[in-house]
């Protein structure tokens, strides 16, 4: 039987906080094995890459920009370009 299921309140909590320190592993992992590669194998790798692969990388990155301009993160009042440019992205490509 499950914790849920238990109503364990305490036991979802502490999974809770399992998964969040798994999903720090998933990102401390790469980022430390990252510092000790130099800098010219890293350039390397990258222009090896062949062109549909970096051009794929281009796309799938902006589809995440535009995805976070219109429906993630909420400026915190600042009335600058990133408000105006989110405002130009929600009446363009979100609806």
């Amino acid at each position: 039987m499950d914790a849920a299921e238990k109503g364990d309140f305490g036991a979802i909590e502490r999974w809770q906080i399992v998964g969040i320190c798994l999903q720090g592993v998933r990102i401390a992992i790469p980022a430390a094995a990252l510092c000790f590669v130099p800098s010219s194998v890293v350039t390397g790798v990258l222009n090896a890459m062949p062109a549909w692969l970096s051009g794929g990388m281009t796309v799938g990155g902006g589809m995440v920009l535009c995805r976070w301009l219109c429906n993630g993160y909420k400026h915190d009042g600042y009335k600058g370009n990133l408000a105006i440019l989110r405002f130009r992205f929600r009446i363009c490509l979100c609806k």
